[in-house]
């Protein structure tokens, strides 16, 4: 058991294993590791930050349950409306400012014409963030489909976990180790170009999207954060850095 940390507290350990052989003193072999130990709650002090991010969260589900993880943090429990919550696509063309996240689990097959609002929000400055979609396809821009190319567009593998934190498991923080729920495949649909979801890692779990000139960014990710949400620090502790990310240029800050 590791030992109980209060909120706000992140504290570094080290592992030190050592294997024997029976009726010998000194060690067949040894391993050390470094353990980062994480309080439960990633918005403990940063609930005004969060709020200051005016996120939109839409999900078709009326029981959202990226909805229900974020209700259910004791820091943003004080706020009195955390975020808005949407549940048609077509509103997102009213968009133009803030953070809007698709809720994990939303399927692009069933919600038409999302994916392309994803891209026009991003172009018009909003900061985007898509945690695993269930299914679908999702139009690639610039590929002679009418959509707005981006300055950059990048597909990463998932060590792009432990880029973002050096102190976060990028392999097996998830049960059975499976880090990656959904990702992407580059395929041509009715001779265009198109990113398909597919289960697990068989193609990319993360695509981003850079629009420099008027500051948006998108990002989908394949990582099942919400669905692993009560299985370590890791899923939640990724998601508020996933929500640094994604505001970086619209912060001012891209690198």
């Amino acid at each position: 058991e590791v030992p109980h940390l209060n909120d706000g507290v992140v504290l570094q350990a080290r592992l030190i294993v050592k294997v024997h052989a029976d009726g010998t003193k000194e060690p067949e072999a040894t391993d050390e590791r470094t353990l980062w130990i994480f309080a439960d709650d990633p918005f403990f002090n940063r609930a005004k930050w969060f709020e200051g991010l005016k996120i939109t969260l839409f999900d078709s589900d009326a029981k959202s349950k990226t909805s229900e993880a974020l209700k259910a943090l004791k820091s943003l429990k004080g706020l009195k409306t955390p975020f808005e919550e949407v549940r048609n696509a077509a509103a997102l063309a009213d968009l133009k400012e803030g953070v809007l996240v698709i809720g994990e689990g939303v399927s692009f097959k069933d919600e038409a014409g999302l994916a392309e609002a994803m891209v026009q929000a991003a172009c018009r400055g909003v900061s985007v963030l898509c945690l695993a979609p269930k299914d679908g396809s999702f139009p690639l821009p610039g590929a002679d489909n009418g959509l707005p190319g981006p300055g950059s567009l990048t597909f990463l593998r998932q060590d792009i976990i432990s880029k973002l934190d050096k102190r976060f498991d990028a392999a097996a923080w998830a049960p059975d180790n499976q880090v990656v729920a959904r990702s992407l495949a580059v395929k041509t649909e009715d001779g265009k170009v198109v990113a398909e979801v597919a289960d697990g890692g068989k193609g990319w779990p993360w695509l981003q999207l850079d629009f420099p000139d008027k500051k948006g960014r998108l990002v989908v990710v394949g990582f099942p954060v919400i669905q692993h949400w009560e299985n370590g620090p890791t899923p939640r502790y990724l998601l508020a850095r996933l929500l640094e990310h994604v505001t970086e240029l619209s912060a001012g800050e891209s690198k």
